[in-house]
């Protein structure tokens, strides 16, 4: 313990004072002290404030730290998508036969009269064969999109369903909000190669 008549200095850095000032709304942190005497009685100190965005490093690293954070929700939310998706179409003895997508082909809602034609007489095994392709691709999405060996092949396919989806099936605004966090997936260094 300090004796009486020595003045002490503390200091103490607030790791969490980034996750605290979460917006621009909300940059200022306050302090106060709680001393505790010899005698067991307790004091508050004044209330301090410290504005996080003073210090333009600071200010650069919260705005970094948030971005990302929103970048990696979106990306989750697609990966969450995906992944259900898959999860229902692998318990579905419809999509396990191949039938929900033979039946997607024939809906006069979803498919053209060109697309109704192939579907009706192309051979079973290529429509079951495309029902377990989209199952995978839904299913390893958030791995395939990770892994550099894979993610442009990934994203390519992603963006050739959707936009069959858009053009072919006419549901543009699914397939939209479904390519649109497609850009997420691109690193700097795809868009350079």
């Amino acid at each position: 313990f300090p004796s009486h008549d020595t003045t002490t200095h503390y200091s103490y850095t607030d790791n969490e004072a980034i996750l605290t000032a979460n917006n621009e709304n909300y940059p200022v942190v306050y302090y106060r002290l709680k001393q505790f005497d010899y005698d067991g009685s307790t004091d508050y100190s004044t209330a301090i404030s410290s504005d996080l965005y003073q210090n333009e490093e600071v200010k650069e690293e919260l705005d970094y730290f948030m971005n990302r954070m929103v970048v990696y929700i979106c990306m989750l939310q697609l990966y969450f998508v995906y992944v259900f998706s898959a999860l229902y179409k692998i318990t579905s003895k419809q999509w396990l036969s191949g039938e929900a997508l033979y039946y997607t082909f024939l809906n006069d809602r979803f498919s053209p009269t060109f697309l109704k034609s192939i579907a009706y007489y192309m051979p079973f095994g290529i429509i079951i064969f495309l029902a377990y392709f989209i199952m995978i691709f839904q299913l390893f999405f958030p791995l395939w999109s990770q892994w550099k060996r894979t993610r442009k092949a990934a994203i390519w396919i992603g963006v050739l369903m959707h936009s069959w989806i858009a053009f072919v099936m006419h549901l543009w605004d699914f397939a939209f909000a479904m390519l649109i966090p497609y850009y997420l997936f691109v690193r700097t260094e795809d868009r350079n190669t």
